[in-house]
Formats: structure tokens, C-alpha cells, sequence
């Protein structure tokens, strides 16, 4: 009777803390769930879904926004909802925001499993909830690629994690592909679930032929994926231009057209930006090193992250802090041609991992480490719901644009004329003499 009691008492505090988390969510997040569907790269993708007949098309084809990307999983899921719903706005949003509970629940179980303390532990993980580099994914329908990514990934590691902890080691074959796979059918981002996957074969204690065979299977798994995402997206090659700053202060509008040894350079200047950034945010979100007003503003932020980080460095790091680590170089590499916040929302989980894991935090450092996640939390918040009024009024404006497409009949070629009509039909009662 006593372990059942124990188990109910453990059920109820799973319940209590989701339901918080949740709460949280929606308090921080929930004007994103009334945004109009006018953001551009949203509108490209719905035209895409619209004029597409069959969803398999995607595995043959780029994601919808012609810049050579191969994201099926999200497009797929995008035209579900727009066969059964239409333009509506709700659905989708409800969609990111879910899947963002989702994965910081799953992060907050991982964890659990270090932190008995469970204020740290729901703190530390409120810090993925709410932060400048998660906020994209959770409210944003054209980056919810980056969710599929995320959710694979802590499903494997929560699954390698006991091997970690020095239980008896198992690597499930099968989880390892179906995570691998859902992974790179949603973002090119997904390489690093079956680069995870090898390593942990590869570390653990399981017999030679068999982490042979897990490291074999991730070779296959991403030499598939490669082939066929070659044959999809061979025709928009070069089509993603992205802009950044080079050396931090100088602005340019298409990596892909900087000359050569310029390339190379901004390269290697965004993989150490997206490693510095989730430990030191001193930049903007397309690189540029904030000037010192800005910095003097965000003291709240860039101070306490850097607080936590140094509260949690040690000499011996645990195996589970070099995961963290390892996650947040793979991440860094794969987006070398990029810095943006929305590409660092794994990263953002790294961090979490590498301070809820590090065996320097004692019973004197666990006030100071609450007291300054607690202080980043609320200012995370702030900064968030402030951001995300600001974005309401760019779709409000938006869809007045979209309005005078209908009025005028000039509609851009990326935009489906019906999606258009639909969403301003829909929206109709929301808009009012300016």
C-alpha cells in the first residue's frame, strides 16, 4: 500500500507541475494563438498546401517556400490542417504551442532525473519555456520544423539517459530510426538525432556488434535521407540566401554572394556565435553585437545566463553535460551559413541540460541558482509578451496589405489568390476603417 500511495503521490505531483507549465505557456504565449495568418513565409506555405493535390508530393519536392529546403513532415502536416480547417489561424498556432509543451514536459522529466529539487528542476526548465531563442518555434506556424526536431531529440536522449546514469546499457534499433527519421524529414537540423545516436552507441558498454550495428543503421538513415532530399530539392539550389553581419558590425544581405574567402569567414564567424549566443546573448538576431545601450538593457538576461553557466562549470564535467555540449556544436556547425534566435531553440536546451546536470550544484549554490533563474524567467517574460504584441500589430498591419491585394487584383506569384481571399473573408470583422 505504501509504494502505491508513493506512485499516486508521484502521479499527482506530474499532474500539478504539467498543468503549471501549461498555465505558463498560455499566459506567456497565448496572444500568439488569435495571430492572423498574414505573415509571409505562412501565407507561401498555405499557397503551397492549397495548390497541392497530394501530400506525398512533398517527399519529392522543397517544403513550399522554394528555397531549396526539404521539410516534408511540417508541409504535411500543414496541408492536413488546411484540408480540414481552411485558413483559420487557431489550429495551427494551438498546433506549435502544443508541441512546444511537449517538449519542454519531455525536457522537464530528463531534468527531474538530476534534480530532486523539484523548484530547480522547474525552473531550469521554464528557461527552454520561456527564452529569446524558443520563443520563434512556439509561435511561429513556419518554424515548426524545429519542434519535430526537438521532441525526436529528447525522446532518444531520455531513452540513452539511464545507460548514462550507469544502469544497464539498451539502445533501442528501432526508436533510433523512427527518431532519426522524423527528425530529417522535418529540418536539416535532424542530423543531429542520429549524430547523437552514434555517439551514444559508440560510448556505451553494449557488445562491439551491436554498436557496430546502431552506428551502421544512423550511416544508412542519413545516406537515405541525403539521396532523397537531393533528388527533391536539386532544382532550388542556392536558393536560400540568408543575411548576417560580418565581425559582428558589418551588414550583409546574401551570405551565398560574398566573395570567397569572405564566406568562409562569416562561416566560421556564425558557428561561434551560435555557440557563444546561448552562453552570452550580446547579439542581435541576425548577428550583430548589440551596442552597449542594448546591452545595458538586456543586463538582465545576458547576467544571469552567464551566472548560471559559470555556477555550473566544472573541472570533470558528467556525461550527460558533455551531450549538452556536443548538442550545442552540432547545432552551431549545422547552421554555419546562419545566425538567428530560431536556430538556436536546441541549443537553448543544451544549456538547461548542461546547468541541471553539473555536479558543482550543492545545497549552498541552489538559492543563488534559483534566485537568478527565477530573475531570468520573469525578465524572459516580459521581453516575451512584450515581443509578441508587437508581432500581433505587424499581422494586424499585414492583413490590411493582403486586403488591398484583393481590391487591386495584384497578387504576388508565391500567393494563392484563393488563400488570400479566404483570409480576408475570414478576417473581414477584424478589419476597420484606417
Amino acid at each position: 500500500m505504501g509504494y502505491i500511495q508513493q506512485r499516486l503521490y508521484v502521479h499527482k505531483h506530474d499532474v500539478i507541475t504539467f498543468c503549471f507549465l501549461l498555465l505558463l505557456c498560455l499566459c506567456i504565449f497565448g496572444t500568439a494563438l488569435w495571430f492572423v495568418p498574414a505573415n509571409g513565409d505562412d501565407l507561401v506555405l498555405l499557397s503551397a498546401v492549397a495548390r497541392t493535390h497530394n501530400p506525398l508530393d512533398f517527399l519529392r519536392a522543397d517544403w513550399g517556400l522554394q528555397n531549396n529546403l526539404f521539410r516534408p513532415l511540417p508541409s504535411i502536416l500543414l496541408w492536413t490542417v488546411y484540408r480540414l480547417v481552411g485558413v483559420v489561424a487557431f489550429p495551427n498556432q494551438v498546433i506549435n504551442l502544443g508541441m512546444h509543451v511537449v517538449v519542454i514536459w519531455l525536457l522537464h522529466g530528463l531534468i527531474q532525473r538530476a534534480q530532486p529539487d523539484r523548484l530547480l528542476a522547474l525552473l531550469l526548465t521554464s528557461l527552454a519555456l520561456c527564452s529569446i531563442y524558443t520563443l520563434s518555434p512556439a509561435t511561429w506556424v513556419a518554424d515548426r520544423a524545429t519542434l519535430f526536431v526537438a521532441i525526436s531529440l529528447l525522446v532518444l536522449l531520455r531513452h540513452i539517459l539511464p545507460s548514462e546514469r550507469g544502469d544497464t546499457p539498451k539502445i533501442s534499433l528501432v526508436l533510433v530510426v523512427v527518431t532519426s527519421a522524423m527528425a530529417l524529414l522535418s529540418k536539416e537540423s535532424g542530423l543531429i538525432v542520429p549524430g547523437i545516436a552514434m555517439v551514444a552507441a559508440a560510448r556505451s558498454r553494449l557488445p562491439v556488434g551491436a554498436r557496430a550495428k546502431l552506428i551502421i543503421v544512423s550511416v544508412i538513415v542519413i545516406a537515405v535521407y541525403m539521396l532523397v532530399r537531393s533528388q527533391a530539392v536539386q532544382a532550388g539550389a542556392d536558393a536560400y540566401v540568408p543575411s548576417g553581419y560580418l565581425w559582428a558590425t558589418q551588414h550583409y544581405d546574401n551570405w551565398s554572394a560574398l566573395p570567397p574567402l569572405l564566406r568562409v569567414i562569416a562561416s566560421v564567424e556564425n558557428v561561434l556565435k551560435n555557440l557563444l549566443a546561448p552562453v552570452l546573448p550580446v547579439f542581435g538576431n541576425e548577428g550583430n553585437l548589440l551596442p552597449l545601450a542594448d546591452l545595458a538593457g538586456t543586463l538582465l538576461i545576458w547576467g544571469p545566463t552567464l551566472g548560471l553557466i559559470v555556477l555550473s562549470i566544472s573541472r570533470h564535467l558528467s556525461r550527460i553535460q558533455m551531450y549538452a555540449w556536443l548538442l550545442l556544436a552540432l547545432n552551431a556547425v549545422i547552421h554555419f551559413s546562419i545566425f538567428r534566435y530560431r536556430v538556436l531553440y536546441l541549443a537553448q536546451i543544451a544549456i538547461c541540460l548542461f546547468i541541471a546536470f553539473s555536479p558543482r550544484i550543492s545545497t549552498q549554490r541552489v538559492v543563488l541558482i534559483k534566485l537568478l533563474a527565477g530573475v531570468l524567467l520573469i525578465y524572459s517574460a516580459f521581453w516575451a509578451t512584450r515581443t509578441l504584441s508587437w508581432v500581433a500589430l505587424q499581422r494586424y498591419d499585414a492583413l490590411y496589405h493582403l486586403h488591398g491585394m484583393v481590391t487591386t487584383g495584384n497578387y504576388p506569384p508565391a500567393l494563392d489568390r484563393q488563400v488570400v481571399d479566404q483570409i480576408v473573408n475570414r478576417y473581414a470583422a477584424w478589419l476597420s476603417p484606417k
